[in-house]
């Protein structure tokens, strides 16, 4: 389901993602505004879609016109 991505990888990319984010929001003022609540909405966003993730490959796929009742 995850096209062979391994989930250990997925998760640093994450926490990576959020140290970029946090790091780009608060301390490069000459790129990109300071704005905190950017940076929290961005950072809930990486985790809930982190979580989705997490569910999507530890329970995987029904396909809708399969025959599961």
């Amino acid at each position: 389901m995850t096209s062979g991505v391994n989930f250990h990888f997925a998760a640093v990319l994450g926490a990576f993602m959020i140290v970029a984010n946090l790091i780009c929001e608060t301390l490069l003022s000459i790129i990109n505004a300071i704005d905190i609540m950017d940076a929290i909405y961005e950072t809930v966003g990486i985790i809930l879609v982190f979580i989705c993730f997490y569910c999507v490959n530890s329970n995987g796929l029904i396909e809708i016109n399969s025959d599961y009742e």
